[in-house]
């Protein structure tokens, strides 16, 4: 006899179509699995599954594994006001950075500069960790998606800068580096 559940869940760090096909993909031939349908829209994940053969603790471990995680209705609330936060502090960080280097294509360059947005970029890379580190775990997974793809491309030109920042204080001056 099957115990079969049905719930529905807010689903976590869902940041494209692709997460919705991993998810779908991974579990589809799952033991206990009856059902399983999730959607990128409303980021919520409506579940079908026997609870005797695999419980909801297990279902949320493969999902964190995977760098998601199911949460209540609350809880993503919570965690809506963080990401909010968290995109107002870029924002208001990003801000000067990119008027500081428009206005230096127009000639007017503020005195030292190059240092203020080492300073500005490094708060900027902090605070979007979390979708940098999932990047990575799901390029070191050999699941690269979107956040992958962002990961690749701000770590590359982060660095890049941080090279030539280095260099120019160093003293060369080569233009060939940059």
């Amino acid at each position: 006899r099957m115990n079969i559940e049905k719930s529905t869940f807010k689903i976590l760090n869902l940041h494209c179509y692709s997460c919705v096909l991993e998810i779908e993909k991974a579990f589809k031939n799952i033991e206990g699995i009856q059902k399983i349908k999730v959607d990128f829209s409303t980021e919520e994940i409506n579940l079908e599954h026997d609870k005797e053969l695999i419980s909801l603790e297990t279902i949320d471990h493969k999902l964190q594994e995977m760098g998601y995680q199911l949460t209540t209705f609350d809880e993503s609330e919570v965690y809506l006001k963080m990401q909010k936060r968290t995109s107002v502090i870029v924002f208001i960080l990003a801000v000067p950075l990119i008027l500081g280097t428009l206005f230096g294509y127009f000639g007017f360059v503020f005195p030292h500069f190059d240092l203020l947005s080492f300073v500005l970029a490094t708060g900027i890379f902090f605070f979007s960790r979390a979708l940098l580190l999932s990047g990575l775990k799901s390029f070191l997974r050999l699941k690269p998606n979107m956040d992958s793809l962002i990961f690749l491309g701000t770590s590359t030109a982060y660095l890049y800068s941080l090279i030539i920042l280095i260099l120019f204080y160093m003293g060369v001056t080569n233009n060939e580096f940059y």
